[in-house]
């Protein structure tokens, strides 16, 4: 399904609740929910390697929440988090409701900031972009030695299969051939699968948290590229 600015301002005002409720009650939320606690670990090692105060850029930051896990998990271990987004009515919300912390919100197409930042994220978005376009606007936003954090949806995973393709995964590529252009860019430190699709068990929620979280163990050391993403850490060289 094609997503654009529009159908990001009508769903504004829901995009959290829908997605990151406190327990699961679809493959959908278990999988946002995972994929953000792997972000966080993510981040947390990389605030391991260092004393100093970091910025971070989140490209598509949706009504903030994101980058509000961010600051109340390392609190001032950023001296500068900033979010920018194409929907305007997204960063309303992310500015209303995250008015009480040190966040900032912009919309993408009004960012001419010449920053550089230490940590650049990006996820639950390059598939509906020129990818390689949105790779080098994170690079361009990277101090050098600065890290990338994305995400990126393969086209055989087991999500796509159990779909059968269709309009929704066109402008998916094979994890190999994302990982090629990568490589032009950056340096790549770490590929974190995620989600790894099991049909028919969340139609019973109590029971499907888990299965799907020994499908996910199971499948992130068996099979990793039938994973609904890869979450990459690179490198700017």
């Amino acid at each position: 399904m094609p997503k654009d600015t529009e159908f990001y301002n009508t769903i504004s005002s829901r995009y959290s609740a829908d997605r990151y409720p406190t327990v699961a009650h679809s493959y959908t939320q278990f999988f946002f929910k995972k994929r953000l606690s792997l972000i966080i670990d993510c981040i947390r090692q990389l605030t391991k390697e260092t004393d100093k105060h970091l910025s971070i850029l989140e490209i598509g930051c949706a009504d903030g929440v994101v980058l509000r896990e961010i600051y109340e998990t390392f609190g001032n271990r950023f001296s500068s988090l900033v979010g920018v987004d194409i929907s305007p009515k997204m960063i309303e919300a992310a500015s209303a409701k995250h008015r009480d912390a040190p966040l900032v919100f912009k919309v993408r197409d009004e960012y001419y900031d010449a920053k550089r930042y230490d940590l650049v994220i990006e996820v639950g978005v390059l598939n509906y972009t020129d990818w390689e376009s949105d790779l080098r606007f994170a690079r361009e936003h990277l101090s050098q030695g600065g890290h990338y954090l994305c995400s990126l949806a393969g086209t055989r995973s087991l999500h796509a299969l159990a779909k059968g393709g269709g309009e929704y995964f066109k402008n998916h590529l094979s994890y190999r051939e994302y990982e090629e252009g990568m490589r032009e860019r950056f340096t790549v430190i770490r590929a974190l699968p995620v989600g790894f699709f099991v049909p028919l068990i969340w139609r019973f929620p109590a029971l499907a948290g888990p299965i799907q979280a020994v499908a996910e163990s199971i499948g992130s050391r068996l099979a990793p590229d039938l994973a609904h993403e890869k979450i990459y850490l690179l490198r700017n060289r």
